[in-house]
Formats: C-alpha cells, sequence, structure tokens
C-alpha cells in the first residue's frame, strides 16, 4: 500500500500538465526553486539579445536612410555640374550678355601676356 502511494506520488510531481502551470503549481517545485538563478540568467541572456536584435535594426535603418540620402545629393551635384558647364560655354554666355542688354563683344584676337622687366639699379 505504502509503495502505491509512493508511485502516485512520484508521478504527480514528475509530470508537468497544464493544469500545474495554470495553478501555479510548478512554482513550488523544488527542480525549479533549485535552478532559479540558472532560469533568470537565461530570460536575462534572451532579453539582452532581442535588445540587441533591436539596436541592430535601428543602425541598419539609419544606414540605408543616409545612403538614400547620399545618392539624392550625388544627383544633387551631376545635374548642378552640368548646369554649371552648360553655363560656362562660350556661346551660352554671349547669349546671356545679348538678353541682358549689355555692351560687351567677344574678343577678336586672344589676350596678349604683358611682361614687365624690371630695371637694375
Amino acid at each position: 500500500m505504502k509503495e502505491n502511494k509512493k508511485n502516485t506520488t512520484k508521478k504527480q510531481s514528475s509530470g508537468f500538465s497544464f493544469r500545474q502551470f495554470i495553478s501555479g503549481e510548478f512554482l513550488t517545485n523544488s527542480l525549479l526553486s533549485q535552478n532559479f538563478w540558472f532560469i533568470l540568467f537565461v530570460v536575462v541572456l534572451i532579453m539582452a539579445t532581442m535588445y540587441n536584435k533591436f539596436l541592430t535594426e535601428k543602425v541598419i535603418n539609419n544606414i540605408n536612410k543616409t545612403k538614400q540620402e547620399v545618392n539624392r545629393l550625388k544627383a544633387i551635384s551631376v545635374s548642378n555640374t552640368a548646369e554649371l558647364m552648360h553655363l560656362s560655354k562660350e556661346s551660352v554666355v554671349i547669349k546671356m550678355v545679348e538678353e541682358e542688354g549689355l555692351k560687351i563683344k567677344p574678343l577678336k584676337r586672344p589676350p596678349e601676356k604683358i611682361v614687365i622687366k624690371e630695371e637694375r639699379k
């Protein structure tokens, strides 16, 4: 008779059921109380991993936004450079001067270099 009681108590304590989880009996289990610090350590590690993943995703999103901004600014720079090259052509400058009504005419002959010789004392 005593053996039957021991077998039934072993079956109840060694098993883990949904009823024990809902009622909270699993918290009083000796196995759980003996490994409390290990379980807490594992939970902290899991939380640290999740936080690290969150920060990594945030950094990756910032990198992607910065890359998009750099690409946009590169496109603006290229278009401004092309426009500047177009506006600095001699023919375009002549047209702009004529449209403004300025009395500036292009040179007929190329400019000459002026060299000043120093006098010896």
